[in-house]
């Protein structure tokens, strides 16, 4: 498979998914096919329009995707369950939850809850709240098997997660950690929720998704539903341009959604009716190589792309002591110890090197 192109199956999901799609070749590789479409969370999606007779698919690949999307009505139902159960839990306790990507997306912007797969809960709190959620949550039967590391409790955006009932539950304080370069603070989320304060109005909602796909990409990883949420959520809900190009420009976060906006367009050739023309970034031959290079590779994370997030955390780290404490924490275990810190330090200097090294081999 050429890394730098698309296969024709790919491109066949991508025009089904977007209602146009591509004659089915009987060439096509359909083993292929499904690893695509479940690695990048569509099977589910594809099964639920060959039963609207939406697309036309052969018995063998319809049987595959029948699977994964009861598979994924099965998980989901239980995910929902438990969301819905923590949050009576949480509110009874004066914890107001909101509601963060898939817990909501899944029953707020597709047609049926099953087809777009999770795998945990993500609630965030506000007002210091994150640690009485937590609490609260073991309390009632949650497990946690890590502890939180020095450096993150002070920027770090989620809490360790926990188990409860079999599915993961992570507890944020920020959307994001707030020593990264582009952010969303919670002083400015608290202004963009709706009416119940449970979930955040979509023209910031598209800001963090794009934000959350971006910073991702950045550890290497990569899910193409991520992108296809934003377009159902443009879809499902009115985009309010002035108001939505006020928030990003407010928040100081053009760059990265542009970039995130024209690798949506770019992967389902689509525009965005609330993106203007000049606003619109155009990928470089060697970004769109790079983009497609990330999609084929199997790595949802990849060492020589995080290194990256950790150095610019690094370097918006104030003070020496809090310097030595991100060290600290980077070179310790997820149970906080450090006995195999000589061995972790080699493992990390290694792949900073190697990070540096694909550094330098992108930039010539």
């Amino acid at each position: 498979m050429d890394k730098y192109q698309l296969k024709q199956e790919e491109h066949w999901v991508l025009s089904a998914l977007m209602s146009t799609p591509l004659p089915f070749k009987k060439s096509f590789d359909q083993d292929f096919l499904v690893h695509f479409t479940n690695k990048n969370g569509f099977s589910p999606y594809l099964y639920y329009l060959a039963t609207k007779k939406q697309v036309q698919l052969p018995d063998y690949l319809t049987l595959q995707l029948k699977k994964a999307y009861f598979a994924s009505l099965l998980r989901n139902i239980k995910i929902l369950s438990i969301r819905d159960e923590l949050t009576e839990l949480f509110i009874a306790n004066k914890l107001r939850p909101v509601l963060l990507k898939g817990c909501t997306l899944a029953t707020s912007i597709y047609p049926d809850p099953a087809i777009r797969p999770m795998s945990d809960i993500d609630m965030l709190f506000l007002n210091d709240d994150a640690e009485k959620a937590r609490q609260l949550l073991l309390s009632y039967g949650g497990l946690c098997n890590s502890i939180e590391k020095e450096h993150d409790k002070r920027t770090g955006h989620q809490l360790p997660g926990i188990m409860y009932k079999d599915i993961l539950i992570e507890i944020h304080r920020t959307l994001f950690d707030t020593d990264l370069n582009y952010i969303i603070p919670n002083q400015h989320l608290i202004k963009h929720l709706n009416t119940d304060q449970s979930e955040i109005i979509p023209e910031l909602n598209f800001a963090y998704l794009a934000l959350h796909a971006y910073h991702t990409m950045r550890r290497g990883g990569i899910r193409l539903s991520w992108f296809f949420d934003l377009i159902l959520l443009s879809q499902k809900h009115t985009i309010n341009k002035s108001y939505f190009f006020e928030i990003i420009k407010d928040l100081n976060i053009e760059k990265p959604i542009r970039e995130i906006i024209a690798k949506t367009e770019f992967i389902f050739q689509y525009k965005f009716n609330f993106t203007p023309q000049k606003f619109r970034l155009n990928l470089s031959p060697l970004e769109k190589k790079t983009l497609i290079k990330l999609i084929h590779q199997s790595d949802q994370q990849n060492n020589k792309y995080s290194y990256e997030l950790a150095l610019e955390r690094f370097r918006n780290t104030n003070g020496i002591t809090n310097k030595l404490n991100f060290i600290k924490s980077v070179l310790s275990n997820s149970t906080g110890h450090s006995s195999n810190a000589i061995k972790r330090l080699f493992i990390v200097f290694t792949r900073l090197l190697q990070f540096g090294l694909n550094k330098l081999k992108k930039n010539k």
